[in-house]
Formats: C-alpha cells, structure tokens, sequence
C-alpha cells in the first residue's frame, strides 16, 4: 500500500491512500475437478465423503512451484506444497480430520487456495461441511 499526504495551508488535512492489487503472469497451473468438495454427517461424524482428490497439472513450459492456503483444523491437505515440471501433474488430496467431530450443528465453510507461486496466480475451491443434529432415537429395553 502506497499512502500520500497532502495538506492544506487552512485547518484541513487531506490523506489518501491507495491499495493497488493485481495479477501477475499467467495460469500455468489447472486444477481438476472445477467442483468444490460438500460433506455431511452428524454432530461427532462420520463425515461423508470424507476426501476429494485434485490433479494439478502444471500446463506452461517451465517448471512452478505451488502451495496451498493455511487451513482449519477441521481440514488436511496432502501434500501441501511442492514443484511441477511442464505438462506433470499430481494428486492433492482434501480430507476432513477428527476434528470435525468437535463441531457443533452448522454449516462450515472455507477456501482452498492453490497458489501458483511462480506465476502469482490462485485458482479457489471450496468445501463446505454441513453438520446435523444426531438423528438417532435411544432404544429402550
């Protein structure tokens, strides 16, 4: 962020500030499925589906090196981070953890970001776990 200042020769002071934000480079990194990950369960799980696998392809001619954004303790990624060469692609897989069982009835939502560091580019998806309220009856004997 860039700030100037300006003042007056009276009694106001004028500041502006200005927050330039954009991309550089390009996409060399595609991310398949284009679909977020949904789950749901029951407060205490089990959660359904538990994981979703994504391929990242690095689709330029030089190597990159991508990372993912810090996530919630209710979610894992593995791996986290790591270098493509050109047209190689990996498998990244999203899982919901035991801590999900803590979480109270609700919908939980959050970003993944695959970054692609070299290029400065982030391509989003999203998970999204709802959880219920336990459904089952006490059996009497």
């Amino acid at each position: 962020m860039e700030r100037l200042g300006f003042r007056s020769l009276g009694r106001v002071m004028f500041i502006a500030a200005f927050l330039f934000t954009f991309s550089i480079g390009h996409a060399d990194l595609s991310v398949t499925p284009a679909e977020d990950f949904l789950c749901s369960g029951a407060v205490g799980g089990p959660f359904e589906p538990v994981q979703k696998e994504y391929v990242l392809t690095n689709t330029g001619q030089t190597a990159i090196f991508w990372g993912m954004s810090e996530l919630p303790e209710w979610i894992d990624c593995s791996p986290e981070w790591g270098p493509l060469d050109p047209n190689e692609t990996m498998s990244v897989t999203v899982s919901i953890t035991t801590a999900a069982d803590s979480l109270a009835v609700g919908e939980y939502s959050e970003y993944l970001i695959f970054t692609d560091i070299t290029n400065s580019v982030e391509i989003f998806r999203q998970v999204v776990l709802t959880v219920t309220e336990d459904t089952l009856e006490p059996v009497a004997w």
